[in-house]
């Protein structure tokens, strides 16, 4: 595989494996008492918040590098892709590549962003119980 698409797997390894580890902490912080878990939780979504405002500029770029080169590769046929290949132009499929290679780095991009996302909902709907469980409990 190439190299990018080996970054490329790391990078959603290294993600993926950060939020089960965030989770995994929370899930142990959730065990204290009400008022400690309460500001526990708002530390958590104060820190989420800030590290999806610091990547929001970033997501939104890939996104819209993302759409652009949808646009782009819509031109490309199968067809041609094989004549390409046939013809044996190297460029051409070379830079395709690393096109494509480059989509999929952005897309990594914007699914971490949509964790990072999913991960503050969670933060909110918990915080949201507790306080609707404790109102219901006085």
């Amino acid at each position: 595989m190439s190299e990018t698409v080996d970054q490329f797997c790391e990078n959603l390894r290294v993600k993926l494996t950060g939020m089960e580890n965030r989770l995994s902490d929370f899930q142990t912080e959730v065990k204290s008492d009400r008022e400690s878990m309460k500001a526990a939780i708002d530390v958590k979504i104060d820190e989420t918040k800030a590290s999806l405002n610091s990547a929001k500029d970033d997501a939104q770029a890939a996104r819209s590098r993302m759409s652009a080169l949808v646009e782009e590769k819509k031109a490309e046929t199968k067809d041609e892709i094989a004549q390409w290949k046939h013809n044996r132009e190297a460029g051409k499929l070379e830079r395709r590549a690393e096109d494509l290679e480059a989509y999929a780095t952005w897309a990594v991009l914007v699914a971490a962003d949509a964790l990072d996302e999913a991960d503050l909902a969670t933060l909110q709907a918990i915080s949201a119980r507790l306080d609707a469980d404790y109102v219901a409990a006085s």
